[in-house]
């Protein structure tokens, strides 16, 4: 455990020093991946197109059928995946940087998604 008391969010730098919500995260997604947040729809396919010999896109990782980020600062742990094909954000957020939000998420995700595709 970390004793985040005098922790100040700008200690992230360029990891954006973001403070959100589980629920803000996923209106965050829905708007990000339903392409809401930008003018030009070339951006969305910039950041979910990965780069050459990697899984990263611009920001967003692409794992299998699933994309999304995860985050971390002392104290504390996120992950936000979204599986377009069943229109489905999860978001898991810690209090403790114990914590394994990727191995979390591939726990929850890899036995419900492929029923749910069945069921679509």
């Amino acid at each position: 455990m970390t004793d985040v008391t005098e922790l100040h969010e700008s200690i992230g730098w360029s990891a954006g020093s973001q403070v959100s919500t589980a629920p803000d995260l996923v209106t965050f997604a829905r708007g990000l991946f339903g392409g809401a947040l930008f003018d030009d729809p070339a951006s969305l396919v910039a950041m979910t197109t990965p780069t050459p010999g990697s899984s990263y896109g611009l920001g967003i990782t692409l794992q299998g059928e699933t994309m999304g980020h995860a985050g971390y600062i002392a104290g504390f742990r996120s992950v936000l995946n979204y599986a377009p094909e069943i229109d489905t954000v999860v978001v898991m957020v810690y209090n403790h940087d114990g914590a394994d939000p990727e191995s979390d998420m591939a726990d929850l995700l890899e036995p419900v998604l492929p029923v749910l595709w069945v069921a679509e």
